[in-house]
C-alpha cells in the first residue's frame, strides 16, 4: 500500500510542476506579446544609431554614435562611459557621410602590399639589386 501512495505521490507533485511551469512560460509570452504592442521593447534604433565603433583594447572602445542627428564620440570601458566629443564642424559630418556611403575608396591590403613592394624595388631592396 505504501509503494501506491508513493508512486501517486510522485505523479502529483510531476503535474503540480508541469502546471506551474506552463502558467511561468504563458506569462513569459503574455508579457512579450504586450510588450512588442505596447512599444514597452527595446527601441528600433531611429533615435539613437551606432555609427562606427573601434575596438582599443580589453573592454575599451570608442563609439561614434548619432543621437537625433548630433553626433557624439564616447569612450566606453568596462566600467564606463565617457562622452569625448561632438562633432559639428560641417567639413567632418561631410567626409564621415562619405565614409559611411563608401564614396571614398577604399585601400584592400593586396594594393598595400603591392605598392610597398613596387617602392622597395624602385629604392633597389630586394631580389635584383646586389
Amino acid at each position: 500500500m505504501e509503494t501506491g501512495s508513493l508512486f501517486f505521490s510522485f505523479i502529483k507533485m510531476i503535474s503540480a510542476l508541469a502546471v506551474v511551469l506552463g502558467l511561468m512560460i504563458g506569462a513569459a509570452w503574455f508579457l512579450k506579446r504586450i510588450g512588442a504592442r505596447t512599444g514597452m521593447g527595446i527601441p528600433d534604433g531611429q533615435l539613437i544609431r551606432v555609427v562606427s565603433s573601434s575596438y582599443i583594447g580589453p573592454k575599451n572602445s570608442i563609439v561614434v554614435v548619432d543621437v537625433l542627428g548630433e553626433l557624439l564620440v564616447v569612450g566606453i570601458s568596462g566600467t564606463q562611459m565617457t562622452l569625448l566629443t561632438s562633432i559639428s564642424d560641417e567639413g567632418k559630418l561631410n567626409k564621415l557621410r562619405e565614409i559611411r556611403t563608401g564614396a571614398l575608396p577604399q585601400v584592400s591590403l593586396i594594393n598595400s602590399i603591392m605598392s610597398y613592394k613596387e617602392k622597395m624595388k624602385n629604392a633597389g631592396i630586394g631580389k635584383g639589386s646586389k
